[in-house]
Order: C-alpha cells, then structure tokens, then sequence
C-alpha cells in the first residue's frame, strides 16, 4: 500500500508540476523546456529507486486533470513512463462532470437527494455509456499511442465479475459501493503487458435474473483494489 499511495502523489506532483509550465508564457515557456524535464526527471527516478519492478501500481485519475487537454495528455505519458520502468499501472477513472454534461444534452432531468445525485434506471444508462463508453476508449486510445508500451485494454467492474457492489441506499438509486473486487482478469491483462483501464460501473450482489449495473464512486474502487493487493 505504501508503494501505492506513494507514487500516486508522485504522479500528482508530476501533473501539478507540469501544468504550471504549460500555463506560463514569454521568457517562463522558455525555461519550462529545462527547468520541467528536470523536474518531471527527477520525480521519474525517485519512483524507479522507491518502486520495486513488478510493483502493481493502482492510480484513480479524475477531475481537472480529465478535463484539460494538456493534462489528460500528461497522464497518459506519466503511466507509460511507468511501464517502461517495469511497474504495472492499473487506472481506474471517474467522470462526473462529463455524465453531468451528457445528462444535460439528452433533457433527462437530475433528482438531488443531500446533494447527492440520484440515479435512477434512465441516469444509469447515462452513467455507463458516459462510463465504459466514451471516457473509457478515450483514455485506452491515449495510453496505448505512447511510444514503448504495448498498449491499454478498457474495462469495467462488469467484465468477468471484476466488481460486485451494493446499492449505498434507497434514496440513491442505482448508487453502489464495492463489497468485492475480483483481480484474475487485471492480472491476466497484466500478464500480458498491458494497462488495464477501469470504468467504475459494477454488478450489483445478490440479484436474480437481469443484471443490474450500479454507478460507483472512482475513489472508492481505487481503494479496494490497492486493498486487494496490498
């Protein structure tokens, strides 16, 4: 756990790092060339002396770092520098605001419950297209044009029982939270010297008949992952 908590703070000082000289201009742009290979350098290598070879590495990327252009580019250069080191990264993604940006092109109204957004059947269609669609082969698309690496394959908590869940409460809806993650499919992937990709959408426990898909809170699949191998 301590190998994983540590490089995901590497990973978001290498994000911070370089988004301040992608965003400074005039005689700044010129020294970002030096001064942010430097940094970004020196960041790398305290991973490759801190992390083992072989380490799995489990890293929940979401929020501004999604939204920016720059940024998401970043990302997915920061985890292919970490597979060429020989570090396994799994990423398990969110996608709020780009659901909520969905929800309000297709008309289908919202129901706030504390805050909290209620996801009904219709709003979890939403969620999964959103999810394991769009987000989701984008980031794969992205991670697996980086020079080096074999490439990403997109998943979610759906695929070969890797997450069942259970719904959080009534008053949410189709919110669940994992009560289980199953790893044999990630290590496959792994195996096979990819990076596996998770959209946070699992199964629901318990349900005879029709599956049901609950909408799941990326940080907390993050952490029972880094759980499971802990």
């Amino acid at each position: 756990m301590t190998h994983l908590l540590y490089i995901f703070a590497l990973l978001l000082a290498i994000l911070r790092v370089e988004a301040f000289y992608s965003k400074i201009s005039g005689f700044g742009r010129q020294w970002s060339q030096t001064g942010l290979a430097a940094a970004h350098e020196n960041l790398l290598a305290k991973v490759q002396a801190t992390v083992p070879k072989g380490s799995v590495v489990v890293i929940k990327y979401g929020g501004h770092a999604m939204e920016d252009a720059s940024l998401a580019q970043f990302f997915c250069e920061d985890v292919a520098d970490l597979k060429r080191m020989g570090i396994s990264p799994v990423v398990v993604h969110g996608g709020g605001p780009q659901i909520k940006a969905m929800l309000a092109d297709l008309q289908v109204e919202s129901t706030f419950v504390n805050g909290l957004r209620m996801t009904d059947p219709e709003t979890m269609r939403v969620v999964q297209m959103v999810l394991c669609g769009t987000i989701n082969k984008n980031i794969v698309a992205a991670i697996s044009a980086q020079s080096g690496v074999r490439g990403a394959i997109g998943l979610s908590g759906l695929d070969s029982g890797l997450i069942t869940a259970r719904r959080v409460s009534t008053d949410l809806g189709l919110v669940g939270e994992p009560v289980h993650v199953d790893t044999s499919l990630l290590q496959d992937v792994i195996n096979m010297d990819v990076v596996p990709v998770i959209a946070p959408v699992g199964r629901e426990e318990g349900v005879g008949g029709p599956i049901q898909a609950l909408n799941i809170n990326a940080d907390n699949v993050q952490v029972s992952f880094c759980i499971k191998y802990r």
